[in-house]
């Protein structure tokens, strides 16, 4: 397995559809989604559950916050790589695909692969202020 997906949620009914949605679209398709239910009183694991996907599996624990949760998909995780999604985003179908290119592309060191997004409901992407901030395509080395 390339690549786990690991999604903290805690009360994200209205959106957990969209996003396992976004995730089963990629054009990638080695990959499990570990969604990490913190503690959720919505029922959003529920819907979860209802996902008609063998690579989605969803993990329960009490809340302990979404780092809590994010590690907990860690300790569960078996891709060689992993990918976290927030329960309210979605990516666009092509995300794990380029993501999984630039690191095999860089080997060992590249450590992690990041992008701009669109913000919503408006569709105003953040390049621009990634730009500003003076981030660019391609490798490069970050320091403290």
């Amino acid at each position: 397995m390339r690549v786990s997906v690991i999604i903290p949620l805690y009360n994200k009914a209205p959106y957990i559809r969209r996003t396992l949605d976004s995730v089963q679209a990629q054009t990638f398709p080695d990959y499990e989604v570990l969604v990490v239910d913190d503690g959720s009183t919505d029922g959003s694991g529920e819907i979860v559950t209802r996902f008609d996907d063998p690579r989605v599996r969803l993990i329960r624990q009490e809340n302990a916050g979404p780092g809590a949760a994010r590690n907990r998909g860690l300790a569960e995780a078996a891709g060689d790589y992993v990918a976290f999604l927030d329960a309210d985003d979605e990516w666009l179908p092509g995300f794990l695909e380029r993501s999984v290119a630039l690191l095999d592309r860089h080997g060992p060191a590249a450590a992690a692969v990041t992008s701009g997004y669109f913000e919503f409901p408006a569709g105003n992407s953040t390049v621009p202020m990634w730009r500003r901030r003076g981030l660019r395509d391609g490798a490069l080395r970050v320091d403290p």
